[in-house]
């Protein structure tokens, strides 16, 4: 693979693509290092120095000063101050850049890929996967008298409620300066009587933080839409990425402007699953999602216009489902013009995907939902169908 790629051009190319794709140093690096495992922080450096100028040239060797200063001269405090500043992807990539960043994250334990807290009918596990170390789950056994809990082989008992001791423990990590989440998922069983008591231990514990607390991912499959509410107004979460949201309140729907603190993160996300949301702004507000799913009480054809306009230019568009009323005809009309799907079904159609090449986006009108897929063009109509 290296005598393959061993062409100075192609190592020119690398570093130039990266650059158009608005990827930092620190990043093209590390990717570029499986390839060329020659490469310099100073080399790229120079490159990027040369490309932010306005100059494109890659044929003109630059001067690269490998005397400069780079990350092993950075003292170890400020390191420290490095990865407390930075989010949960940066640190990963803080992990292959240097032997003591790694060694910082190792050591404070701060870096979790997973925290899982699952509520079931018999107690509650919490899962912590640490980055550097691996998976770790402790159980917390309802008992007639305080509980047992259960981490690797050991087994101890407590005279406090379950809940109340895996509240605890969730905190104590919780509570390290600067931690650092990919995914938090906090699941609880429906038929479970304790809930009421769990999730108000989980209230005044997250308001008990003093530190913010960075999370990318949210996942939250509660009973009511107070309990959501609840767990997005106190907990202290980082930009998110992505959040899977659902209650089983079948009367009266959770609405996106209850809670004001999820809608500032719409911009920074790429994944929203909502199930009992209502979407209270514009539909074309979540084009820039790769997948959605939501409701909205009324679907507008205008909004649907608009929204297929953008999810069409959009290259990472994967999936998304509406769910709310319409009027069929109309929605009809509003996407066109179709290309058709299926002879026998004109509710079924497709445009070319204008940003991925080979890919084409299919519409589907149910009764009372409207999805959209991106496939690639090969693939029939009928496995389309299924899929949708």
């Amino acid at each position: 693979m290296q005598a393959a790629v061993a062409n100075v051009d192609y190592r020119r190319y690398g570093i130039l693509l990266y650059f158009q794709l608005h990827r930092e140093v620190l990043q093209t690096v590390k990717d570029l290092k499986n390839v060329f495992p020659d490469i310099s922080f100073a080399e790229v450096d120079a490159w990027f120095t040369r490309f932010r100028s306005g100059n494109m040239d890659i044929l003109t060797p630059v001067v690269i000063n490998e005397k400069a200063r780079g990350m092993a001269d950075i003292p170890v405090h400020l390191k420290r101050k490095i990865t407390e500043n930075v989010g949960y992807t940066e640190q990963k990539s803080l992990l292959s850049v240097d032997n003591t960043f790694r060694e910082i994250l190792k050591a404070d334990r701060r870096l979790f890929n997973q925290i899982k807290v699952r509520h079931g009918m018999n107690g509650i596990s919490l899962l912590f996967n640490v980055e550097t170390i691996g998976v770790k789950e402790t159980k917390f056994l309802k008992k007639s008298q305080g509980c047992e809990i259960k981490n690797g082989g050991a087994v101890t008992a407590s005279t406090h409620p379950y809940y109340v001791e895996a509240v605890n423990q969730l905190l104590k990590v919780l509570k390290k300066d600067s931690v650092k989440i990919k995914k938090l998922l906090i699941e609880v069983d429906r038929n479970q009587p304790d809930r009421h008591l769990f999730l108000l231990e989980i209230e005044n514990g997250f308001k008990s933080l003093k530190t913010k607390i960075h999370v990318e991912e949210l996942k939250a499959d509660l009973e009511t839409n107070e309990d959501i509410v609840m767990l997005l107004e106190n907990i202290k979460v980082g930009p998110l990425k992505a959040t899977i949201l659902s209650t089983r309140e079948k009367r009266y729907p959770l609405h996106l402007d209850d809670s004001p603190l999820i809608s500032s993160h719409l911009s920074s996300m790429t994944e929203v699953l909502w199930c009992r949301v209502i979407l209270d702004i514009p539909l074309s507000h979540m084009a820039h999602l790769v997948r959605f799913n939501g409701e909205i009480h009324i679907i507008v054809a205008q909004e649907i216009t608009d929204y297929k306009n953008k999810i069409i230019l959009a290259p990472d568009f994967k999936y998304a489902r509406l769910s709310g009323a319409f009027q069929r005809e109309t929605i009809l009309a509003a996407l066109q013009p179709l290309d058709e799907e299926d002879a026998f079904d004109a509710t079924v159609g497709s445009w070319p995907h204008a940003s991925s090449e080979g890919h084409k986006i299919i519409v589907k009108l149910n009764r009372r939902s409207i999805e959209f897929r991106s496939i690639r063009q090969t693939e029939v109509s009928s496995e389309c169908n299924d899929c949708l």
